[in-house]
């Protein structure tokens, strides 16, 4: 696999549509016995987090220092607007994941827990729009009098 630092816009927006979007009682998670907030602060940070240490790791190279500072900085230029939509934020958390993975201990991390959260998220908004509400029924089985 390879892997790369995507640009502080991708989790920008990514923490953004989370945030909009987010059931009003998730405000915090337990991970490892630690408390995280489920703000811009500690999204941003864990998700930045893992795609850099997945990049260093691989790659032997040194962190950007930075990195966190760019992404609250665009979200601030941006003045917090979310400009994706649920697919997106889907699909962005699945490239995100697999850029960060390349840590041993990523599948234990609290970016992969947030990750899959957000999918989480984004899966249900877009299963709002769905023709099976729950549980599928066949109506051309019960119309031929298939049991």
């Amino acid at each position: 696999m390879s892997a790369y630092v995507v640009n502080p816009e991708h989790i920008g927006q990514l923490v953004l549509w989370y945030l909009q979007n987010k059931g009003p009682i998730s405000n915090s998670i337990v991970h490892d016995g630690k408390d995280i907030f489920l703000d811009a602060k500690d999204l941003v940070l864990h998700l930045a987090n893992a795609n850099q240490e997945s990049f260093c790791y691989k790659y032997k190279e040194p962190r950007d220092n930075g990195y966190c500072g760019d992404i609250w900085q665009y979200q601030k230029l941006v003045r917090y607007k979310v400009k994706i939509k649920a697919a997106d934020a889907y699909k962005m958390a699945i490239c995100l994941r697999y850029q960060s993975c390349e840590h041993p201990g990523y599948k234990k991390s609290a970016a992969a827990m947030l990750l899959d959260m957000i999918q989480d998220c984004a899966g249900r908004k877009l299963a709002k729009d769905a023709d099976v509400s729950w549980e599928y029924h066949d109506d051309d089985k019960l119309e031929k009098g298939v049991a």
